[in-house]
């Protein structure tokens, strides 16, 4: 295996563990391609161009052949009602590509109005952000609150951030709207909004968010 993911973490250029090793070669259900809509944590090792998908915990879940090219304009994510705006007023979320897509991902645009400061705190994903217009910062916190305790870093077109670490923080635009263009792990539904602590839920198949 040329790289793994485990318990829910790529692991680039490392074999699975010996345990997951096993756990793969005693089944024969392989899902081809990237796309897996079942449930986190997984381990997923490559072999010979293929993923094999063994969801801890459960059964293996079925082959997955969703492979194609995508294309979608502004209107398109419009028209499919994946236009969502936050309950706070300070943003909007034009979400391009779902969990339902399969990629593995989700992909946003995110437009922050200017003036706006939004909490956030993804507690249950991983996300990418790249920065290509407008200006703003981020100020990564120890504490919804903590303003002005935390660290902060200017926002400008060209910028990118990462947060792996699922670091609370206020994301700001200050005299004119930001745009982002934003990737999550897992993949949202299309119907998530920040709670009260600034969490997304994680929403499965089923429907039912998961705080």
């Amino acid at each position: 295996f040329g790289s793994s993911y485990f318990a829910g973490r790529y692991l680039p250029g490392r074999p699975l563990p010996m345990a997951a090793s096993r756990l793969v070669a005693s089944r024969s259900v392989i899902a081809l391609g990237q796309g897996h809509s079942g449930a986190s944590p997984a381990v997923m090792g490559r072999l010979l161009g293929r993923v094999v998908v063994a969801p801890l915990g459960g059964a293996f879940s079925a082959p997955q052949q969703r492979r194609w090219f995508m294309y979608k304009k502004l209107a398109d994510v419009e028209a499919e009602g994946n236009v969502k705006r936050a309950a706070t007023g300070t943003w909007e979320s034009r979400r391009y590509a779902l969990r339902k897509d399969g990629l593995g991902f989700s992909f946003h645009h995110t437009v922050l109005y200017a003036g706006s400061e939004t909490y956030i705190w993804y507690k249950n994903h991983v996300e990418a952000v790249f920065v290509f217009k407008g200006k703003g910062e981020i100020e990564v916190v120890p504490e919804k609150g903590a303003k002005g305790r935390g660290t902060v870093y200017p926002l400008e077109p060209g910028t990118f951030y990462g947060l792996d670490a699922h670091e609370k923080h206020y994301l700001r635009a200050t005299t004119e709207d930001l745009h982002v263009a934003c990737a999550f792990y897992p993949p949202v539904d299309g119907a998530e909004d920040h709670d009260a602590d600034g969490v997304y839920p994680v929403i499965g198949a089923d429907g039912v968010p998961h705080y």
